[in-house]
């Protein structure tokens, strides 16, 4: 199965489900998009399967929490 903006809608509603938080997933589907990113660099993939970004995934932003 390919990662596009579907599957990673599906991924997010999930982890929702399994209880996680908006930063957690965050923090998950960053680390897919550098291998995205890394991929695309090395001509393993093409950018134009690149599923990040406006009017297609947006990366959710937890709510996180100030710590000073």
């Amino acid at each position: 199965e390919s990662i596009t903006v579907d599957w990673l809608k599906r991924y997010e509603k999930e982890m929702l489900n399994e209880g996680k938080s908006y930063t957690t997933i965050s923090m998950y589907i960053r680390c897919i998009r550098v291998l995205f990113k890394e991929a695309i660099s090395m001509g393993t993939i093409k950018q134009n399967i690149y599923p990040f970004g406006k009017k297609q995934y947006e990366i959710p932003i937890g709510k996180g929490r100030k710590m000073a």
